[in-house]
Order: C-alpha cells, then sequence, then structure tokens
C-alpha cells in the first residue's frame, strides 16, 4: 500500500512537536502583540498586565499540548507535559534573549503556568472526536 507524500511527512518523528510548538508560539506571539496593542491604547495597570500575561502563556502552553495530544492520539498527560516544557523553555529563552535578564522566581511560575496548562491541551487533544470526512 502506498502512502501519499503529505502522510509520509506527517509519520515523521518530529513533526508532530514542530507544527504543535510552531502553532503555540504564534498563537502566543499574536496574543502578546494584540496586548501591546491595548497597552498602548489604554492605561491598564501592572497587576491587570501581569495577569493577562499569564493567560496567555497558558494560552499558548494549552495550544502546544491540544495540538499534540490531538496529533498523538495517546498518552495526553505525558506529551502534553512534555509539550508544555519544551514550549517554556523556549519562551524563557526568548525573553532572556529580548530582555538580557534571568529570574529564577519568574522561571518557575511560567512553567508551572505553561505545563498545567499542557497537559490540560495534551489531554483534551486525545479526547477531542476525530471527524470523518462526509460519506
Amino acid at each position: 500500500m502506498r502512502h501519499s507524500k503529505s502522510y509520509i511527512i506527517k509519520r515523521k518523528k518530529y513533526y508532530n512537536i514542530i507544527t504543535s510548538l510552531l502553532t503555540g508560539i504564534i498563537t502566543t506571539a499574536v496574543l502578546f502583540s494584540l496586548l501591546a496593542l491595548c497597552v498602548s491604547i489604554t492605561d491598564m495597570s501592572d497587576s491587570i498586565i501581569k495577569l493577562i500575561l499569564y493567560i496567555i502563556l497558558s494560552a499558548g502552553g494549552f495550544i502546544t499540548g491540544f495540538k499534540y495530544g490531538k496529533f498523538r492520539r495517546r498518552k495526553g498527560i505525558k506529551g502534553g507535559l512534555f509539550s508544555g516544557l519544551i514550549f517554556g523553555i523556549i519562551i524563557m529563552i526568548l525573553v532572556i534573549c529580548l530582555t538580557g535578564t534571568f529570574s529564577a522566581s519568574a522561571f518557575v511560575k511560567n512553567m508551572l503556568f505553561v505545563c498545567i496548562s499542557g497537559v490540560i491541551g495534551g489531554v483534551y487533544g486525545v479526547n477531542t472526536k476525530i471527524r470523518q470526512p462526509p460519506p
């Protein structure tokens, strides 16, 4: 049985994690851009901005875990934790490169939010129904 080229590419070992990470990073970047626009237009307090930042990080972790769990269709907790951990490390590397500072407490807090939301997304992604094309 011959498989199509797109099927073979999707079956590669690292395809799932790369596409789910890219989806999460792009989603986070778009949401951060919208937050920057809202902050420049309105006058928000620092506590509200921090809360929205944690929500955005959690959304990115959720999307990453969801996509990974939807691809794998098994082991949602383990896959969501793995994808959330990798996503959190990538985000922290970007933060360190852009700001030039590192805070251990912020790192632990961000990783906690991202990993928990990644696990939730992984479990949700595994348990979503597979769409069947109409007959």
